[in-house]
């Protein structure tokens, strides 16, 4: 096993990228998940959403890594996700993530978790460990994000996000699926952050078993 190549969150230099594997949403997801954001935001003003067509589910986070390593961590992915078949999947119940009383992070899980998706996680996050990523390793819960609670410097005087409004917000509002998606592919993508929110670009596509 190579040497461990250290997990970092900071904000990118020329020589460093900040990256992650995801899956991409097809039209059909991220317009339930647009209606589901526009139901939600005359009733949570405390919530800096995210763009339907920023989003992503992400299985695993890599943090800051050398581009040296982008051509080993792409034969990675691919590696991983050879011998996983397709699978579908529908959106499930909103859910969020932060203390009790104060949350930080709204999102939209799914309806099942598929066996394939989470053995395809899992299979990433050994390849990775195995050849020396210090990746992030809390537990997986797969999710799409919706928006993130106002709680930054530049938010200073706006609405704030409390417990009470999110769960009365979250039973008001029913996810309708449109049926299941098919996913096919996983992604290598880098995340570059500015004041006008996060950049991505796809730096390497895998298919699943039996896709090109």
């Amino acid at each position: 096993m190579s040497a461990t190549r250290p997990f970092k969150a900071s904000t990118p230099t020329e020589d460093v990228a900040r990256l992650f594997i995801a899956l991409s949403l097809d039209d059909a997801i991220r317009n339930q998940v647009s209606t589901c954001q526009e139901q939600l935001k005359p009733l949570l003003p405390g919530v800096r959403w995210v763009a339907t067509d920023a989003m992503h589910l992400t299985l695993v986070f890599l943090g800051e890594q050398s581009r040296d390593h982008v051509p080993e961590l792409a034969e990675l992915v691919t590696a991983s996700a050879e011998n996983i078949p397709p699978f579908q999947w529908s959106l499930g119940p909103l859910g969020s993530f932060g203390r009790p009383r104060q949350p930080s992070v709204i999102w939209i899980g799914l309806r099942e978790e598929p066996v394939a998706l989470m053995d395809l996680q899992n299979r990433l996050q050994i390849a990775f460990q195995t050849s020396g990523y210090a990746i992030e390793t809390r537990p997986f819960h797969p999710h799409i994000t919706l928006g993130r609670a106002r709680r930054s410097q530049r938010d200073k005087g706006r609405p704030r996000l409390d417990a009470d409004s999110l769960t009365a917000a979250m039973r008001s509002v029913s996810v309708t699926s449109g049926g299941p998606s098919r996913i096919a592919h996983v992604h290598l993508i880098e995340s570059r952050l500015s004041p006008a929110g996060a950049q991505y670009e796809v730096l390497h596509t895998a298919p699943l078993k039996g896709e090109v």
